[in-house]
């Protein structure tokens, strides 16, 4: 009798161990990578090229709370940033934020930024490294600053005595410290402070094909996401015809020859002009329907002085409202270009404005949005760029050129416009330089006296 109960409680106890042996394995596994409920952040294996190629350390410092790190240029194609990295010093031992900040316009470029636990890795002298997610694009030639973190009284680092060689895809310009804009650089191609590394890869230019005409260059771009495409080479009649293949023609306003000029010589053939008093062309509807969550590029040769009048030269709207737009145009009275967006909200709050493109000659003005990214180019190079997030909810029910229709009186443009186009895509820098590029193909000859 003993024995069979002791028979029935050991079968049990044999029950029970068989259940729990998992979890407590589970657990244990938990608590060797999570020791002391700290948070483990793993040093991913660098993924692409590493920009740091060698380094020669300076004097060990931690004695100020700063942002420290490296000024770089990018050459001539643009490289797409995979992770961040932050050299291991002796007893280091604490996680630090690393960031990309935009050198042109001094702001954090959105969504570039990772911490980095220098316990992780292989040790001191060697970079660990933490992801970008996603990875961030650098344009070609654009200047950018990579930065680290670092408290007075913490972990050690190196100061900018510190030397490295690099590979050949950007150039390092100097060690960079600061709080915030404007950071100080110290102007050299070997030395920095940390120092830091980051990861990456070239990203291949988009061929564009070499066709006989400017024309044919803007067709040849990402032709499946352009949306409109306005030569605006017409020489009579009441409407600019869209050449996209999508028939979204403008209808133009005013009255010939007296608001508006057709078949005029402009730089790439025939263009329109308007009077700056009523006449303009547009369409009851926007290519772009809404804003969220899209890309898009706009661009146009234009031609005026400092009286063309109008921010909104090209532009596609919401009559009903002064959000959901996007447009370029003249940062009036200047001779700058301006670009502005807004989602169903007042953010962005004001335009980027920067370049000379309205001086009386012919230039080109592109505004490309790339998430919350925007950049601002005239003549092919970028002139100034911000980050925002637009508010979703928007509708645009207008697309229009040298006036703009939203609620509220508008002004009109008093100068010349040809080659408008809107594609629902970020172009790529190299694409944008080849478009700029094409402006020497079979332009209009210069009239001789």
């Amino acid at each position: 009798m003993k024995q069979s109960y002791l028979l029935a409680r050991y079968r049990k106890l044999a029950a029970f161990i068989a259940l729990a042996l998992p979890a407590l394995t589970h657990l244990r596994a938990l608590a060797q990578t999570c020791p002391d409920n700290i948070p483990h952040i793993t040093s991913p294996t660098p993924n692409g090229t590493s920009f740091v190629t060698s380094e020669n350390l300076g004097t060990l410092r931690n004695d100020f709370s700063t942002w420290f790190g490296m000024a770089i240029t990018v050459g001539p194609s643009p490289i797409t940033v995979n992770s961040l990295g932050r050299l291991v010093a002796p007893g280091n031992s604490q996680v630090h934020t690393l960031k990309i900040v935009d050198a042109s316009t001094g702001t954090d470029i959105a969504s570039a930024s990772t911490n980095v636990d220098t316990t992780q890795g292989t040790g001191a002298g060697t970079f660990a490294y933490g992801n970008v997610s996603p990875p961030i694009t650098l344009s070609a030639n654009g200047s950018y600053y990579i930065l680290s973190q670092e408290v007075a009284g913490g972990d050690q680092w190196y100061d900018s005595n510190t030397t490295v060689t690099t590979t050949s895809d950007a150039g390092l310009t100097g060690p960079v410290s600061g709080t915030g804009a404007p950071y100080t650089v110290t102007p050299s191609s070997t030395n920095e402070y940390v120092p830091l590394d980051f990861t990456y890869t070239v990203t291949t230019p988009t061929a564009t094909p070499t066709p006989g005409s400017f024309a044919a260059v803007i067709l040849a771009t990402e032709p499946a996401n352009l949306k409109g495409y306005w030569k605006c080479d017409e020489t009579s009649g009441t409407t600019l015809a869209d050449s996209s293949g999508n028939s979204e023609n403008l209808t133009i306003t005013g009255a010939i020859n007296a608001n508006y000029w057709l078949g005029e010589t402009g730089e790439q053939g025939t263009c329109f002009r308007a009077d700056g008093v009523a006449g303009y062309a547009s369409r009851n509807d926007a290519v772009i329907p809404s804003l969220d969550n899209t890309n898009f590029t706009l661009f146009a040769l234009f031609k005026g002085g400092t009286d063309f009048g109008v921010l909104k030269a090209l532009a596609i709207t919401n009559s009903l409202t002064t959000n959901d737009l996007a447009f370029i145009g003249q940062n009036r009275p200047t001779s700058q270009a301006i670009a502005q967006a807004r989602g169903h909200s007042t953010i962005m709050g004001s335009g980027i404005a920067n370049g000379t493109a309205f001086d009386g000659n012919w230039h080109s003005i592109t505004f490309r949005r790339n998430g919350t990214a925007f950049e601002l180019f005239v003549d092919g190079t970028r002139v100034a760029s911000t980050t925002a997030t637009l508010a979703t909810g928007s509708t645009c029910n207008r697309t229009s050129l040298m006036h703009m229709l939203t609620s509220g009186t508008t002004a009109y443009a008093k100068g010349s416009i040809q080659h408008a186009a809107i594609w629902n895509r970020a172009l790529s820098d190299s694409e944008i330089v080849a478009i700029q590029t094409a402006r020497t193909i079979n332009p209009t000859p210069t009239p001789t006296p």
